[in-house]
């Protein structure tokens, strides 16, 4: 496969070659000349081009002459962002299936996922989940909620054990010869 390579010159001007690469090794294929403005530079490289595809049976990915095609159609559009919304919606259906009661606690929710996501403090987490995923919730909000976070906490480490237990086999209880064995 051949490429078209730039170098520089001892007398500072830009040599345009043509070559291939076998073995990790430059080989040599044709001198297309020198310039020194970027302009000439530019039509030593549509010669380049050129000369490829006259003597090569290599064809170019994108057209040596002309200008690009315009996509009227596209034109009429905006590109306006997007969130990666999957991500959420599949955490989300994984903690309901999970036993997680949303209910009232939509903002703890949101803040568990989106630690789960990208963990960052309690407020970052605010800004990031209308980055990220277009949820917003009032700062106001939040602050009034927090104090009753720490309700939940028991309810989530049962949810938690439970699974541990029902799915993963888990066992929780310390029996006195692992402790004496271990010590």
């Amino acid at each position: 496969m051949y490429s078209i390579r730039s170098t520089k010159t001892a007398s500072k001007s830009t040599a345009v070659q043509v070559v291939s690469y076998h073995n990790r090794k430059v080989v040599l294929r044709k001198h297309i000349g020198s310039a020194k403005t970027k302009d000439d530079v530019e039509a030593l490289k549509l010669l380049a081009r050129i000369w490829i595809e006259e003597n090569t049976n290599q064809i170019n990915l994108f057209p040596a002459l002309g200008q690009p095609q315009k996509d009227f159609l596209l034109e009429k559009y905006e590109y306006l962002g997007s969130f990666p919304t999957l991500i959420y919606e599949v955490l989300f259906k994984i903690l309901c299936n999970l036993g997680f009661e949303i209910s009232g606690n939509q903002i703890l929710f949101d803040l568990v996922i989106m630690r789960i996501v990208k963990p960052a403090s309690k407020l970052r987490s605010l800004e990031l989940l209308k980055e990220y995923f277009g949820v917003t919730h009032r700062r106001q909000t939040f602050y009034e909620k927090v104090p009753n976070f720490m309700e939940y906490k028991n309810t989530a480490e049962k949810i938690i054990t439970d699974v541990a237990v029902r799915e993963f086999g888990f066992n929780f209880s310390f029996s006195k010869s692992w402790i004496s064995s271990s010590i």
